[in-house]
């Protein structure tokens, strides 16, 4: 089974959260304005708020909470307009946000409020309090962002201690196998499938894997994919990951993972274990028509910005005090039909890039050997990977020649 592990910041929130939810005074915060942006939206939800935030005289002009157009604590990649969403704009937004301050306030306010301080300013705000004669018992100092995922990633660090690291070489044999457990499960099934993405890529310019990355891609039809997430159990050595199976799991796709293995993602937002994988993409239809195109690929990232708020906020609080619901999320998610449409893609914030493919490039497969075994890729193979990846046959620099550098073991010790 996957374990999941807390968000990286759930500490901090989590301590806040009790010492300020039923905080009847004043709350003046001074410290990072990601962590803010987490622990206001957890307190709205709650019905608690921050009243207000110490900023630099020269940051006046600056929001004090982080949003930088993104979801604070959320894959990387997304980058969306958040205003447009009617539920980041209404739990991330719209809701109680704190009144941009200088250090001045604390003059006026002295000990009427309490103080949220992180660790990385406390000796010189402790100091600047002290000096405005307030109380020690009005000041809370918590964990800096810095320290936090320090003290998590020690935390986990133990938990692998005595295991053995996988070297590429056993990643490439581990994934290898359960590719050919992937094929021979929908080959049985009659279920449609393509080698995708960097995988399609190794088995035209490599044979197999390319030789610096350590995963392995595969495209669906959205209605083979839907039919394999229902069908597909378990076995000794494999488990499915997915939302509908696992309220813990994070991510909006699905992953096929080795049981008898475990991949620490130290930098995820949601830290959590599981096994060695294969990401499993559903292709989707888009539209021919540029505007239709961004309107739905503007959707689609806007959703999945949706998505990752949410799991972030039912980690920390819990799922039964967050106002919205997951399947209420994706739902709004109407993608055109694979099969009845005249471009293809696949649903991911991966790609900043808008990337579509005629589905003439998928109407049917080729055989094409990755390492020693025949897999399907796509008839259009040629079109798509220029599509994707430009003249994909010569070999990039060697700085950029890098893997995703995860840490991988074997469970057994």
């Amino acid at each position: 089974m996957s374990v999941i592990c807390n968000n990286l910041l759930k500490a901090i929130t989590t301590e806040i959260i009790l010492r300020l939810r039923n905080e009847s005074r004043i709350v003046v915060w001074y410290g990072g304005r990601s962590v803010l942006g987490v622990v206001n939206d957890c307190l709205n939800i709650l019905g608690g708020k921050i009243d207000y935030a110490i900023v630099e005289e020269d940051k006046l002009d600056e929001p004090a909470i982080n949003y930088s157009w993104t979801i604070p604590l959320v894959n990387k990649h997304i980058c969306v307009d958040i205003r447009k969403s009617s539920i980041l704009f209404q739990y991330h937004i719209k809701m109680n946000q704190p009144k941009k301050v200088t250090q001045d306030i604390i003059s006026i306010l002295g000990n009427e409020a309490v103080y949220v301080i992180s660790s990385k300013y406390s000796e010189k705000m402790i100091r600047l309090l002290k000096d405005k004669r307030v109380s020690r018992d009005n000041i809370i100092v918590i964990a800096s962002e810095e320290e936090s995922i320090t003290q998590s990633h020690s935390e986990m660090s133990l938990k692998f201690r005595g295991l053995r690291l996988l070297s590429l070489a056993e990643i490439h044999d581990a994934e290898f196998s359960m590719l050919c457990h992937f094929k021979s499960f929908c080959e049985k099934n009659k279920l449609r499938y393509w080698l995708g993405g960097g995988t399609m890529l190794g088995a035209i310019r490599h044979n197999g894997f390319i030789p610096w990355d350590d995963d392995i891609d595969v495209f669906m039809p959205d209605s083979d994919y839907e039919r394999f997430i229902d069908i597909y159990r378990d076995t000794e050595n494999y488990e499915l990951l997915h939302y509908s199976k696992d309220d813990n799991y994070p991510h909006y796709f699905s992953k096929l993972s080795d049981k008898r293995t475990i991949i620490w993602h130290y930098d995820y937002p949601i830290e959590y274990v599981m096994g060695t994988y294969i990401d499993i993409f559903p292709l989707v239809g888009y539209p021919s028509d540029k505007e239709e195109l961004d309107m739905q690929w503007e959707l689609e990232h806007l959703t999945i910005a949706e998505w990752y708020w949410y799991k972030n906020m039912t980690a920390i609080l819990g799922k039964e005090n967050v106002p919205v619901s997951g399947e209420s999320i994706l739902e709004k998610l109407t993608l055109p039909k694979f099969d009845s449409s005249e471009y293809v893609g696949q649903v991911s914030v991966i790609h900043q890039k808008q990337w579509v493919s005629p589905k003439r490039d998928f109407d049917g497969f080729i055989d094409r050997k990755f390492e020693s075994e025949d897999f399907r890729i796509p008839i259009g193979y040629d079109s798509h990977l220029k599509e994707r990846y430009g003249d994909y046959m010569t070999l990039p620099p060697e700085e950029k020649r890098t893997v995703h550098s995860f840490p991988m073991y074997w469970r057994t010790k």
